[in-house]
């Protein structure tokens, strides 16, 4: 009875890592499905994480996709799903967009072209004010600003709150998962 309930707790901490992560996956985004967009025939995975002051060595950081719970150090991680799109130059540019469309956009950052053959561009960038930003990547010597893909983020602006949602109510699905094996280790005892 004992290797049976020891079973079930071991099933339920294997299991809660990737539903966590399905959860951060899933959801309706518009254009951009939680880290993860297809746009104008080049895919793109999208990972950043907000790192906080005094970095330390070993610290595990919160994966963030379109929702940056607060103004800070950002680290973004870039990768170019297709191979096509690691054989030719890629310039990302980081903008602060307007309240509301996307004309005014503020350039912060840009990195030069460059072909990024393993498909990963990563970058640090201090985000100093809550707002609504965007990743821009675009292809070619001279990228087209329709042809170019897209991805949008908020700063500050909720969302986390979501988040803390989702992980309150997973840790209630595993400790009821827990609850129902003592129930039925403690019943045939």
């Amino acid at each position: 009875m004992k290797k049976y309930f020891l079973m079930l707790a071991l099933l339920a901490l294997a299991a809660a890592k990737p539903v966590q992560a399905q959860l951060m996956l899933h959801g309706d985004h518009g254009a951009m499905a939680g880290c993860h967009t297809t746009q104008n025939n080049h895919e793109v995975h999208y990972t950043a994480y907000l790192i906080p002051p005094g970095e330390r060595q070993g610290i595990v950081l919160e994966w963030l996709c379109e929702q940056v719970p607060s103004p800070g150090l950002l680290r973004a991680t870039i990768d170019l799903m297709d191979s096509s799109a690691r054989e030719t130059l890629a310039t990302v540019t980081l903008v602060q967009l307007p309240a509301s469309g996307t004309a005014g956009a503020v350039k912060l950052l840009e990195l030069p072209p460059k072909i990024y053959p393993a498909g990963i561009i990563e970058l640090d960038h201090e985000i100093k004010s809550s707002g609504r930003y965007e990743f821009q990547i675009g292809f070619g010597k001279n990228p087209l600003a329709e042809e170019m893909v897209r991805i949008p983020f908020t700063v500050g602006e909720g969302g986390a709150e979501i988040n803390l949602l989702w992980q309150i109510l997973l840790v209630a699905a595993l400790a009821g998962v827990a609850g129902v094996g003592f129930w039925v280790y403690n019943r045939r005892r």
